[in-house]
């Protein structure tokens, strides 16, 4: 698996607009020196992985097959100007959602480069509440990867 989030960061890092690119160790949850200072932000974590029984091949280690179905979460944070005003609410927002669409442009369908693994495919995108001016959304991605 690190080296499919190390293939997604490199490509999450093609986007100009973003600060930040890392792997997500709760940075963006817990007040401490590693807080950001610059935004946007994006953390990437594998969040979940099934794996499913593929069969047997003795000429393999071990000799149980699985296929493995990891979903891939990307968080993207920005921290929101302190100002009041519908007009820079509204362009906050804007900027945000087309910071979401390019970087899912960039993650769907990806393919990490890694053998028998699949490509990224969408599954979700969700807002996470938060009470401290920052905004944050988090899109879903699904990865299969066979005899694993």
């Amino acid at each position: 698996m690190n080296g499919i989030l190390t293939n997604i960061k490199n490509e999450l890092q093609t986007i100009s607009e973003l600060q930040n690119v890392e792997t997500n160790w709760g940075q963006l949850d817990y007040y401490s020196p590693n807080f950001p200072d610059k935004w946007p932000w994006v953390l990437v974590e594998v969040s979940n992985i099934n794996y499913s029984e593929e069969g047997t091949d003795k000429t393999t280690s071990p000799i149980n097959r699985q296929t493995a179905l990891a979903d891939i979460k990307i968080r993207i944070a920005d921290q929101k100007v302190n100002v009041s005003g519908v007009e820079i609410e509204t362009a906050q927002l804007s900027d945000l959602w087309d910071l979401i669409e390019k970087i899912h442009n960039k993650l769907q369908g990806f393919y990490p480069g890694l053998t028998n693994s699949g490509k990224l495919i969408r599954n979700n995108t969700e807002r996470i509440e938060r009470k401290d001016g920052i905004q944050e959304y988090m899109i879903s991605y699904s990865l299969t990867s066979n005899d694993v």
